[in-house]
């Protein structure tokens, strides 16, 4: 029997979680929309979500996990371990925060499409230096091993070989220069919708929930 791609049952639930992001450019964002639009084209906008605008970022590191499971609420959990995860945010801060982050790469998994990221190994450095300083509580992610954005996710079942030879076929590149760093609070899975909390270098005020 042929693999098939996962699709995910319902993308109207609610979620909390508390996560770093590393926003993108709206340039880089464009480009994005591009490849989102030929697998729209190729596949169905009714059989993929594809996330638009806003919603595409790089993950830093999870603070609590909106898919964790905890043995208390996740909203009271947060804002017993918030100053501490905002101390480390602001530590990291303190130094000048500047990486350019390469995408040249788009991936395939029964879950997901995604678009894959380098650099001279200073996101990994960073995400390594927030855990040292701030312990994430048991059962929040690790932070990813990898630099990506998720592009794709699949609301119905698909032939797995041909989003694969599909996708193989994309070919695409651009830099994204980190400056910033984004504490949210995601209130439906995938960061359907969310509140920026604060900001790194610098704060910001909560601009309404994407």
């Amino acid at each position: 029997m042929a693999e098939k791609t996962i699709a995910v049952p319902n993308f109207e639930e609610p979620a909390s979680g508390y996560i770093v992001i590393a926003p993108l450019s709206p340039e880089n964002r464009a480009v994005i929309h591009g490849l989102q639009d030929q697998l729209a084209e190729r596949f169905g906008s009714q059989n993929l979500w594809l996330p638009r605008d806003e919603q595409l970022h790089v993950t830093v590191a999870h603070v609590v996990s909106p898919d964790g499971t905890y043995d208390q609420d996740k909203d009271v959990l947060y804002n017993e371990v918030r100053h501490d995860a905002v101390r480390a945010l602001q530590t990291l801060a303190l130094q000048p925060l500047k990486i350019d982050l390469t995408f040249d790469q788009i991936k395939a998994f029964p879950p997901a499409i995604i678009i894959q990221g380098h650099d001279d190994g200073s996101m990994d450095a960073l995400r390594q230096q927030f855990v040292e300083q701030f312990e994430p509580p048991q059962g929040t992610r690790r932070p990813p091993s990898i630099i990506h954005s998720t592009i794709a996710r699949f609301r119905n079942e698909l032939d797995f070989e041909e989003v694969q030879a599909a996708t193989q076929g994309m070919r695409f590149s651009f830099t994204q220069q980190t400056t910033k760093l984004q504490l949210i609070h995601e209130t439906k899975l995938f960061t359907q919708a969310y509140d920026v909390l604060q900001e790194f270098p610098g704060d910001v005020q909560p601009n309404g929930r994407r």
